[in-house]
């Protein structure tokens, strides 16, 4: 749960959580169409949540949102969706100068901690330099791992808020964006990069040869993992001061 709000319903209290799966070879990628008649079928159609009773009109999956049809005539009812407030981005890339050593894949180690510092601030510096800096929040390197047999491959999960100040950000802009300002993905701060190896959110553009050379085919890296925004509102849940206090 990332907050808590009272900006709907007088005295009920709207939630904002953010969800992560893990798409897997193992069963169909999830996406928010999913995750929305997930949740819906798992709570009695968004009615009941545990001891949480809903509004079983307040669902909202990355600003996705089916309306509850009405069992009577009633009103003509204008549903104003809620805008997704973040979307997360998985970004990989190899990083050709950073000799891999098995330190650098254990979480505990000052080596792998030192570097993912590193590595996340120049992404958030790069990100924040961008034209999309206004939409950008921030970037965590979740892990390193080998690649290419002495390099290192980098998987961050790399967050942005959608606003109105400028379009919404998506795979293609990121991609885009990250390429212009790495001199089309070859050097990040001091760090020299693999120039085909970026992917986000499974998205690649092959880098063109400047010669005659082989066809080569190029197999996309899976999403490892995708966050999704997902918005309801609690009607027993009588919103006070204190649920927007996050220290509290």
């Amino acid at each position: 749960i990332l907050f808590w709000n009272s900006l709907v319903n007088i005295d009920q209290t709207s939630v904002y959580a953010l969800c992560t799966f893990q798409n897997t070879t193992e069963l169909e990628n999830v996406d928010k169409v999913i995750v929305y008649r997930t949740f819906s079928e798992n709570t009695n159609q968004i009615s009941v949540l545990g001891t949480y009773t809903l509004d079983t009109n307040s669902l909202y999956v990355n600003g996705y949102h089916e309306t509850t049809p009405l069992t009577t005539p009633g009103p003509t009812v204008k549903v104003t969706p809620i805008p997704t407030v973040e979307e997360a981005f998985n970004v990989t890339f190899i990083i050709t100068n950073l000799t891999f050593i098995q330190e650098l894949e254990d979480p505990q180690s000052d080596l792998y901690k030192s570097r993912t510092s590193d590595i996340a601030n120049r992404l958030d510096n790069m990100f924040n330099n961008s034209d999309i800096s206004p939409a950008f929040s921030h970037c965590k390197v979740k892990s390193l791992s080998l690649a290419n047999f002495e390099q290192t491959s980098v998987y961050a999960l790399c967050t942005f808020q959608n606003t109105t100040e400028l379009e919404n950000v998506d795979k293609v802009i990121v991609y885009r964006t990250f390429s212009e300002n790495t001199n089309q993905i070859s050097v990040l701060g001091t760090y020299t990069l693999d120039t085909n190896s970026l992917y986000v959110n499974g998205y690649h553009e092959t880098t063109p040869l400047t010669t005659q050379g082989p066809t080569v085919e190029v197999t996309s890296n899976p999403p490892l993992e995708e966050a999704f925004n997902v918005t309801f509102i609690i009607t027993n849940l009588p919103f006070t001061p204190e649920l927007e206090n996050s220290g509290s």
